[in-house]
């Protein structure tokens, strides 16, 4: 099952596929007191569909190289940080592109 923060970090990087193309990434999401920094790469190609003109994936690639998380309770001390699992984040990514 993919977690919300791996979901969140997914949807951070199709945002910014869909801001900017094909290429490397950078993003940060906040959730839940946790702060995760990913980067990477990600490449998407596709075609128009031949009926409806709508864009449709044929590939997708993502590469998720660098991990960061770090948390903080109510009173502002450190706490372990969330594990994260780059292959669900990948696989929501997946999700997304080919939904």
């Amino acid at each position: 099952m993919i977690g919300d923060l791996e979901y969140q970090i997914a949807e951070a990087i199709a945002d910014d596929w869909i801001e900017n193309g094909n290429g490397r990434f950078a993003v940060s999401v906040e959730s839940s007191g946790a702060t995760v920094e990913a980067s990477g790469w990600h490449e998407v190609r596709g075609c128009r569909e031949a009926t409806t003109g709508a864009w449709v994936a044929t590939f997708a690639d993502l590469a998720v190289e660098s991990l960061d998380a770090w948390a903080y309770d109510e009173e502002g001390n450190e706490k372990e940080a969330p594990a994260i699992d780059t292959a669900k984040i990948e696989k929501a990514f997946m999700g997304m592109v080919f939904s």
